[in-house]
């Protein structure tokens, strides 16, 4: 009968790895970052002749509040979505005799948060999040 034994784990060349695994054996190493360069014309720059990288044609001239992913996705690439947000997300009863006190709370403890994490970037020496 065979005699089991132990296996080194470094060993098991074929065997699966977590990064940790293959990044401990291999050590740091230092590359220099390529820049990016796309294959063509951004359609978006490209259609409305905007050197900042389409913003007007994508999100028009006045943009606060008006602007539609799903029209301009339309608009610029053909795409039509089917997209309901009542699939992801709980539908709210605005009739409901709690509504204002649970959507107060809610903006409290959204700013509580934000203001939080706003503190924590500015100890870690960073500007916004």
């Amino acid at each position: 009968m065979a005699e089991l034994g132990m296996v080194d784990d470094k060993s098991r060349k074929g065997d699966f790895q977590t990064d940790a695994d293959i990044s401990a054996s291999q050590g740091p190493k230092e590359r220099d970052l390529q820049r990016w360069v796309p294959d063509g014309p951004d359609p978006a720059i490209a259609s409305s002749g905007s050197k900042r990288g389409g913003d007007s044609e994508t999100f028009g001239t006045n943009s606060a509040g008006g602007w539609d992913q799903f029209e301009t996705n339309k608009r610029l690439f053909g795409g039509d979505s089917t997209y309901d947000e009542n699939i992801y997300t709980t539908r709210l009863d605005r009739s409901a005799p709690d509504y204002e006190v649970r959507k107060r709370e809610a903006e409290r403890l959204a700013n509580e948060i934000q203001n939080v994490r706003s503190r924590q970037a500015v100890g870690r020496g960073l500007s916004s999040i």
